[in-house]
Formats: C-alpha cells, structure tokens, sequence
C-alpha cells in the first residue's frame, strides 16, 4: 500500500488498557504515533500472510529438478508473459 494513498477508510478496536499502553510505548520508541505504528504493523503482517499463500515450499532435490525443466525451455510463451505483467514487487507501510 503506497504511503501517498488517501485514507479514506476507518478501522476501530477494542482493546485492553494494557494492550494500549503496549502499543504506545512501542510507537514512542519508533518515533511515530500509535496509529501509525498500529497501522503499519498490521499491514507488514497481512502482507506477510498474503505473502505466504504465494511460496512455493518444495525440497532441494524438487527445486534442482524445478530449475533444470525451467534451463531446459525456451523462451517464454505469449500467455506465460501476459500472466507476469502487471505483478507487484514487494510493498510497505512505515512510520
């Protein structure tokens, strides 16, 4: 999500006196507000969530067998570059 996105949107919690008091002893020690560090917190772990149902996890010897199939090809076809356009790489969210 790119820091210059209009925040349009809200997002309310309930939550505990000492879970608040956490979280902004956390932010001070950042040097951002808590709403900052709240925000950017959640959205590094939600990337990592949405990140992790994109890996591909297989053994060495898949992975030898994975990149020789992939060195044994030629060039890539019309539809394999059509589905790679338009992919994100990497994004974060700081303080």
């Amino acid at each position: 999500m790119p820091a210059s996105t209009t925040k349009d949107a809200r997002l309310e919690l309930r939550i505990t006196g000492r879970h608040k008091k956490l979280l902004e002893r956390a932010a001070a020690l950042e040097g951002c507000s808590t709403t900052q560090f709240v925000v950017s917190q959640a959205v590094a772990a939600a990337e990592g969530v949405l990140e992790k149902q994109h890996a591909l996890v297989m053994s060495q010897r898949d992975l030898e067998r994975f990149l020789q199939a992939i060195d044994e090809t030629g060039e890539p076809t019309a539809e394999a570059k059509r589905l790679n356009r338009g992919r994100l790489v990497g994004s974060s969210y700081e303080c």
